[in-house]
């Protein structure tokens, strides 16, 4: 039959696909490759994969300010109270312990810097609102290019053959479906880390917290101050900012997600074999909706967020 392809055709599509990262460079002469060349090289294909690299930049350098200065802002604010904290410290039965006092001014005056300056800082520039708009695009154009790869005719009227399908499917199973597992995968790992560090820190200030109970419970003071009772109030004041820090970045939330979008692309490659044996063009135009679909949920979130992030600013 016209669509079914012999497993040497298959060997040959996965191996040229896999074994060179650059179209340029397969060393192989057949029409295929140099039709599958020339699907690279339209429009409908060059343009958005060129704004999808753009705009993935453009969000990285926003995100990374966003997170930064968000964090700074969220710590030093909660600095602040714990150098307000250290200059009562500073007193011992009337007496001022002088480096100790500078040390915790310094520290109090560099806190509360620090906060306003961030703060204004995101609400110039707004990076979130910058993180979210580029990615949202870097995402819509990502599929936008692939979906293109799969069904664009090369246009020069060359014949949609066997092997030109087959390179069509193993570069979307490759610089799509892999890499984007890949992707999914180590944010995924990351997030998990990120929340685990968190969750520990509460743990330990929870633990904290109990312990001064006791002491305070204990009567146990140091000279005019009860050392408990100061550690006690802070906290509240920690585990508040670390509830912020992960409401800003939600890692534990979004590590599920991207599981949960790494496993589906991992379900998704079940029928590849069948497909590589009878790769109709239906069948591609089909398989590349499945995966558009998956990553097209991805798009959603960031559209939604971007939305939302509007409406604040508004």
């Amino acid at each position: 039959m016209a669509n079914e392809a012999s497993a040497a055709d298959i060997d040959w599509a996965r191996a040229l696909v896999d074994e060179h990262d650059d179209p340029k460079d397969w060393p192989d002469s057949d029409p295929s490759v140099d039709t599958f060349r020339r699907v690279l090289d339209l429009e409908a294909v060059t343009v958005p994969r060129a704004a999808s690299k753009e705009s993935s930049k453009k969000a990285e350098h926003h995100k990374a300010r966003y997170l930064w200065w968000r964090s700074i802002a969220i710590f030093s604010t909660a600095l602040a109270p714990t150098a307000a904290a250290l200059l009562l410290v500073s007193s011992h039965d009337g007496a001022v312990v002088e480096p100790l006092q500078t040390i915790a001014l310094s520290l109090q005056s560099a806190a509360v810097l620090t906060a306003v300056v961030t703060g204004a800082l995101l609400a110039v520039f707004k990076p979130r609102s910058f993180w979210l708009k580029y990615r949202a695009e870097s995402e819509g154009d990502r599929r936008a290019t692939f979906r293109a790869i799969l069904g664009a005719d090369s246009g020069d009227g060359a014949e949609d053959s066997v092997r030109l399908r087959l390179l069509r499917l193993e570069y979307m199973r490759r610089w799509l479906v892999e890499k984007q597992r890949t992707y999914y995968e180590t944010k995924s790992g990351t997030l998990s880390a990120t929340a685990k560090w968190t969750g520990r820190a509460v743990v330990l200030l929870t633990a904290v917290g109990a312990a001064t109970s006791l002491a305070i419970s204990s009567e146990v003071k140091w000279g005019d101050y009860e050392i408990p009772a100061i550690i006690g109030g802070l906290v509240p004041v920690w585990l508040a900012a670390i509830a912020t820090f992960e409401s800003v970045s939600g890692p534990q939330q979004q590590a599920e997600l991207f599981e949960a979008t790494h496993r589906a692309l991992g379900q998704a490659r079940i029928g590849l074999d069948e497909l590589r044996r009878n790769p109709s063009r239906e069948g591609l135009v089909k398989f590349g909706d499945e995966i558009d679909l998956l990553l097209g949920g991805e798009h959603t979130r960031w559209q939604a967020a971007l939305i939302d992030e509007k409406k604040k600013d508004a």
